[in-house]
């Protein structure tokens, strides 16, 4: 009987960690968890599925049912609200011959500087302080001036 009941307790602990583990949740827009990855300081990991996932699939040679994950992480703080993100793509279940003959599950990944309103921060206000702000006015008003006299850089 005390066999039982310690089978009983272990099946429990096992079935409540299963139910408590995380599930990956599936996005065909990766818009909104790299927003999730700027302002946060963690690693956003999906699931992704539709136009993205199956160009993937096709490129990879991969059958219609593998998972295609995109793991998105901070690789460096540009200033508060931009960030330069690295997005992996990966096929953990479908291996690729590699030019070495051996076989490996596919991975994929680049980077890109973005801010929090989905421009780069060179074309973003987000995070700038008022002085930046107004340098970044004066700067447009000397170029327009330029231009207006058919000046320009040459």
């Amino acid at each position: 009987m005390k066999r039982y009941s310690s089978l009983l307790f272990l099946f429990s602990l096992l079935s409540t960690w299963v139910q408590a583990a995380p599930t990956i949740p599936e996005t065909s827009d990766l818009r909104e968890p790299m927003m999730r990855a700027i302002d946060s300081n963690r690693e956003v990991e999906v699931n992704l599925t539709g136009e993205i996932a199956e160009k993937i699939r096709l490129q990879t040679k991969a059958p219609a049912n593998t998972r295609v994950k995109a793991k998105i992480s901070t690789v460096s703080v540009i200033r508060p609200g931009c960030k330069r993100l690295r997005l992996e793509f990966s096929e953990p279940t479908h291996k690729m011959k590699t030019v070495n003959g051996t076989e490996e599950p596919f991975l994929m990944w680049y980077e890109m500087n973005i801010c929090s309103d989905g421009k780069p921060p060179q074309l973003s206000t987000v995070g700038l302080t008022k002085e930046q702000l107004q340098q970044r006015v004066e700067s447009a008003g000397n170029f327009n001036r330029i231009e207006q006299r058919g000046g320009g850089f040459k």
